[in-house]
């Protein structure tokens, strides 16, 4: 029998830090959820253990607002929009927090550990976290047993030297993983995750899930087939349906976000999902890939979708030159299929939102002008879209090829976002198209969506974030319109 050495209860601070952009992000932190609630079911000394959680994402409060910081464990989530607040987030620890031990999680820190260390963590969880958590903190922060021995992490040693431990294999059951136990968030974030919105037209109260892990395709700008190896797990439909129960019950929700990397891989768990939500009176959304929506069989769950409340489907198109989309997507893609995604989502009655990018390496002004053809051909059956930047994300293709023509280097990540470095910078990596080119096209683009929404409800988008968030959805709003008059001479 192991014996437990530790005499009093640890304390445990988990930080989200602030994003580049300093715009409020009101989405559940699905890891710190899933972290939390695993320990919970399966911690051996979870009674003795109380977490605390700092979201700065919510712009409630930032670490220096906290007095005192007597933790024995702060851990940080990063996603690399995050890692220059993280680095900021350590150096201040190691200063008002000598004696706890930081570890770090998350994208960024699977994708570039050492870097993580290197600004003062202590101990990086690499790729899936929820056994590499539970493990530290009962083998070792408890039981005070060999970091060696514990999966998934790298750290240093004292000499300096910096240790991989063994691979963790992923969790083969997602079921095995508990519910979110929303207790673990504060009152004053649930109000903020389940808060009332305007978008699309409509008021919602939003709910949100992840009903799988990873993704089957490769495309170059997307980190997921580095964490996940391009291996997809999923929920069961029931467990997904009780999650579903419980927020429509607890908080009230209308909308239903569903954040899948693909959602609509698996056909006949979609089936089962829709026979329930027909008995509901949600509105929800999923991300779709076109490969999946364009088989024979998609056209009849198009239909039932549609009766299940599916509003609005997102779908990365990216390019709307074949070459280009090839290039970044796969052979796969193509814009007979793109079109024909589009026809079949816009004819059952469910809204498209439409992701674009800008800036790839080896993209020409033939290929900008076939992308913006492609976009106003399709201008009405497109409800809204997003045009991006190309960013070269660490761990990715397109990092490495950026990297190799010398277009970007590590400083630049401090200037990336989850919304795209445009929002952030003007900076493209890209040497083969001219940046004028770019950001003309994206605006035109942009202002085209733009103008085609009712003026009712602009304003009451607008008025809703900025009582969310004044400070950055003014700077948002200014930087835009003065980018906007700076190119305008194709968006007028």
């Amino acid at each position: 029998m192991v014996k437990f050495v530790r005499e009093k209860p640890m304390k445990i601070l988990l930080i989200n830090p602030l994003n580049n952009t300093k715009i409020a992000y009101y989405d559940v932190h699905f890891a710190f959820g899933y972290l939390l609630s695993y320990y919970e079911k399966y911690g051996k000394y979870y009674k003795n253990v109380r977490f605390d959680i700092l979201d700065e994402c919510l712009n409630m409060k930032r670490l220096e607002d906290i007095d005192t910081l007597d933790y024995d464990i702060i851990g940080l989530s990063l996603t690399t929009p995050q890692f220059k607040r993280a680095r900021e987030i350590a150096k201040y620890l190691k200063i008002k927090a000598p004696k706890s031990t930081i570890i770090a999680g998350g994208v960024h820190s699977t994708l570039r550990p050492k870097e993580v260390l290197d600004i003062g963590v202590d101990i990086v969880c690499i790729e899936e976290a929820e056994e590499t958590f539970l493990e530290l903190t009962d083998t070792y922060f408890f039981e005070r047993n060999d970091l060696d021995k514990i999966k998934g992490i790298c750290f240093k040693r004292k000499s300096g030297e910096i240790v991989f431990t063994e691979k963790r294999e992923f969790i083969k059951d997602l079921d095995q993983i508990p519910h979110i136990n929303y207790n673990f968030f504060t009152k004053e974030m649930k109000k903020k995750y389940f808060r009332k919105t305007y978008d699309m037209g409509h008021f919602w109260r939003t709910g949100r899930i992840i009903t799988s892990r990873g993704c089957p395709y490769n495309c170059i700008f997307c980190s997921a087939n580095s964490i996940w190896h391009r291996k997809v797990r999923m929920y069961s439909a029931r467990h997904i349906i009780d999650d579903i129960k419980f927020l429509v019950e607890e908080y009230k929700i209308n909308f239903l976000g569903i954040f899948d990397d693909v959602f609509t891989l698996d056909e006949n768990r979609i089936y089962e999902l829709c026979k329930y939500l027909k008995t509901t009176n949600l509105s929800w959304s999923c991300n779709a890939r076109v490969e999946t929506v364009c088989r024979p069989s998609f056209r009849n769950l198009l239909k039932e979708m549609k009766e299940a409340g599916c509003f609005i489907m997102h779908f990365g198109f990216e390019s709307g030159s074949e070459r280009i989309m090839k290039f970044m997507k796969g052979e796969s893609s193509s814009l007979e299929s793109y079109q024909k995604a589009i026809d079949l989502v816009y004819k059952s009655g469910i809204k498209i939102h439409a992701f674009f990018m800008f800036g790839t390496q080896g993209e020409t002004v033939e290929d900008v002008e076939a992308t913006k053809k492609f976009v106003e051909k399709n201008l009405y059956k497109i409800y809204s879209a997003d045009f991006f930047i190309t960013t070269p994300f660490p761990g990715t293709v397109l990092w490495d090829i950026c990297k190799k023509n010398n277009l970007v280097s590590d400083k630049d990540v401090e200037k990336f976002s989850d919304l795209g470095v445009q929002y952030v910078t003007e900076k493209t990596y890209c040497d083969t198209v001219p940046k004028e080119v770019i950001h003309e096209t994206r605006y035109y683009l942009k202002n085209k969506f733009y103008s085609k929404k009712p003026l009712k409800e602009k304003v009451l988008w607008l008025l809703m974030r900025a009582i969310d968030s004044p400070a950055p959805t003014f700077r948002f709003v200014f930087n835009y319109y003065l980018r906007k008059i700076k190119y305008f001479r194709i968006s007028k």
